[in-house]
């Protein structure tokens, strides 16, 4: 049975970051990376902002990078 840990997906860009308050329970990393990875194709769907420079920073519930992941990649 899995462990459920809480994920938290900030947004950052040049001049701007959008935390996320609440986070989102997930059974591990891989859950945590195809949630970043579906949260970062909504947000460029939306065609609000120019992300080229933006990354999904993925943090666990204290506040450490688990990993983060440009927008584009180069």
């Amino acid at each position: 049975m899995p462990k459920w840990r809480r994920y938290f997906f900030v947004v950052q860009g040049p001049k701007q970051t959008y935390g996320d308050d609440a986070g989102t329970l997930l059974s591990d990393d891989k859950s945590a990376f195809a949630q970043a990875e579906a949260l970062i194709e909504e947000l460029k769907d939306d065609g609000e902002y120019d992300f080229r420079d933006w990354l999904m920073i993925v943090q666990d519930d204290r506040g450490g990078t688990v990993f983060s992941i440009p927008f584009y990649s180069a």
